[in-house]
């Protein structure tokens, strides 16, 4: 019986996997962004949905992507993300949390995410051909506390 179960479990764990697949979006200057829904805690029932994004680099060349993302609730600003700045190398993909392309929203059904009066975009969007920016996370190291120099 327990065998029964493990197997079942291997063979539709790839359909819980892929359940939620990104979405296309926009593509220009050889970068794709993809985008989907989640809720922000699976856990949780009234959890709110975030978006998590996905940025894929298909040209031959360093790509600097910048932009900044929206929501709109009834023609009205709801949130925005921040300008947002990427140097993607040949063939990159990047998403998710770590990449800090999960936008949240105070949305809690996807009736809300589907409804006429809410509506997001990706606006500023500038895509550059960079063969000097930095690929990767950029860490900021900060003093935890300012020392005293004795002279």
């Amino acid at each position: 019986m327990k065998y029964i179960i493990i197997l079942t479990t291997l063979f539709f764990m790839p359909l819980f996997i892929n359940a939620q697949e990104y979405v296309d979006f926009i593509s220009k200057d050889d970068v794709k962004f993809e985008y989907k829904w989640r809720k922000k805690n699976l856990l949780k029932k009234d959890s709110p949905y975030v978006m998590y994004v996905k940025i894929t680099n298909y040209g031959i060349e360093r790509k600097k992507v910048s932009f900044e993302l929206f929501y709109f609730l009834n023609g009205m600003t709801h949130s925005k993300s921040g300008y947002k700045e990427y140097c993607l190398k040949p063939g990159q993909t990047i998403k998710g949390k770590r990449w800090d392309l999960v936008f949240e929203s105070d949305i809690k059904t996807l009736e809300e995410i589907n409804d006429r009066s809410f509506i997001w975009e990706i606006e500023k969007l500038n895509i550059e051909t960079g063969e000097y920016c930095e690929t990767g996370l950029k860490l900021r190291l900060e003093p935890a506390h300012e020392s005293d120099k004795c002279d």
